[in-house]
């Protein structure tokens, strides 16, 4: 019988861009792709990061929003409901992706 994983790790979701780990994000600016495996199932995907701007910082600020106990260490000493200035500073230190299914 097959490993499985617990929780959904391993799943994708496409759509709204999600927040990467903490990092210089001009390394992640190209886009990739891969497969995600799940047990016996694999699925195309693909990642392309986000440029600084509107969009970027609504999704930190949402991150911030929803996850910002847990993850706010991360993003030197914001808050949940951060101002648009501190999201200004904090966003080239954050990368942000948009997954979408299939290849590119």
């Amino acid at each position: 019988m097959p490993a499985r994983t617990p929780g959904g790790v391993g799943h994708a979701r496409p759509g709204p861009a999600r927040p990467a780990r903490p990092g210089p994000a001009a390394q992640y600016a190209g886009g990739r792709g891969g497969r995600l495996r799940t047990g016996r199932r694999t699925q195309p995907f693909t990642a392309a990061g986000l440029p600084e701007g509107e969009e970027k910082a609504a999704v930190l600020r949402g991150c911030l929003k929803r996850w910002g106990w847990e993850v706010g260490a991360f993003f030197d000493g914001v808050t949940a409901t951060p101002s648009d200035a501190e999201l200004s500073r904090i966003a080239p230190m954050h990368s942000v992706f948009r997954i979408t299914e299939g290849d590119a």
